[in-house]
């Protein structure tokens, strides 16, 4: 494997499962790691699978493909789905900056073909909607709401006993609250199970 040790590693390699298997194949710099004929041919189904998604193709799309090319069952399409997410990561789950970044990307170059036109509305709407994706001008969203840090003040009501008892453990300074469970615990008439 790598030089590094690795959690896979410590398992025996007849313990390995099949994406144990195609994970340190993806991770090996030695190119120790052999697949199977059959692990290379799950291993394309994933890497397409993922390929399809990165593409922007419906998890419908992918499993359509895969029974097409790959001639599987539909179940089978699915689960090759999912473990090329649990193998390779979510594409559909990408957070807004990332979106942000493409966003801006899109509009910086629609503003350098409106500038090479020399069409003076569309740079400004690609400027605009610079600003917006940005959030130039506005203020700081991503500071908390200090109103949330502001102390707020809790009343209850408790029991005079409650309150006498919990004044007499705090006085003492450690407060042991075995002796007060088992005055206050009831055991009851039960069978062990083996």
């Amino acid at each position: 494997m790598t030089e590094k040790n690795t959690e896979l590693d410590l398992i025996p390699k007849d313990k390995l499962t099949t994406r144990d298997k195609i994970f340190s194949w993806y991770m090996d710099t030695t190119e120790s790691i052999v697949l199977s004929e059959k692990e290379v041919k799950i291993q394309k189904r994933w890497a397409t699978a993922y390929t399809m998604m990165c593409n922007h193709k419906s998890p419908e799309k992918v499993k359509n493909f895969l029974i097409k090319t790959h001639n599987i069952s539909e179940a089978q399409a699915y689960r090759d789905i999912r473990a090329s997410v649990s193998l390779f990561g979510d594409v559909g789950a990408s957070d807004n900056k990332g979106f942000a970044h493409i966003l801006f990307e899109m509009a910086m170059t629609t503003f350098t073909k409106a500038k090479k036109g020399g069409n003076l509305n569309q740079m400004n709407k690609a400027i605009a909607n610079m600003i917006i994706i940005k959030g130039i001008g506005k203020d700081d969203l991503d500071l908390p709401d200090f109103a949330m840090f502001e102390p707020h003040e809790v009343k209850i009501d408790v029991p005079e006993e409650v309150l006498t008892l919990f004044t007499k453990l705090v006085s003492t300074g450690a407060v042991d609250i075995t002796k007060l469970m088992q005055q206050v615990t009831q055991d009851i008439d039960h069978e062990e199970i083996s």
